[in-house]
């Protein structure tokens, strides 16, 4: 008899599956614009910046080739029309925070002298009237760009 996972540990590790096999997709996607495999990859960067309790991992990270600019993106699996409407606002601003953490590391600063350009990336767009408005909106306050896989 096999024990069933509790729904919080299930939906984590399907998240953190989704996040490993689209970093792997994007490294494909942008291989035109970044440095080859072993130079920078998703797999490789840790974060580990200053006010960082542990360090993090950036789901994908590339330099621009041919010059000392960053992309730094941050895939999420958030279903933004299963959450509650007064949650949007504040799970967007934590996910802006994540990724501005990520400019305090000594790895991505080495990296972007020139700029640093931050995204974050959703697999579905939500339904919800306003709310895709709505989470773009607080991210692009942070200079974050959105990006909708299924858009």
């Amino acid at each position: 008899m096999s024990a069933e996972l509790p729904p919080a540990v299930a939906r984590m590790l399907a998240s953190t599956a989704y996040g490993k096999e689209r970093a792997a997709a994007l490294t494909d996607e942008l291989r035109e614009v970044v440095l080859p495999p072993g130079q920078h990859s998703h797999a490789e960067v840790r974060a580990t910046g200053a006010g960082r309790r542990r360090a993090g991992r950036i789901d994908w990270f590339g330099e621009i080739e041919g010059t000392r600019a960053a992309l730094v993106c941050e895939i999420k699996n958030s279903d933004w029309d299963a959450m509650a409407p007064h949650r949007v606002v504040p799970n967007a601003r934590r996910h802006a925070r994540q990724l501005w953490r990520y400019l305090d590391s000594p790895e991505v600063e080495a990296v972007g002298e020139e700029f640093i350009q931050l995204f974050v990336e959703y697999p579905r767009q939500p339904r919800t009237p306003g709310r895709c408005e709505e989470v773009e909106r607080v991210l692009n306050d942070f200079g974050i760009t959105v990006v909708w896989v299924d858009a």
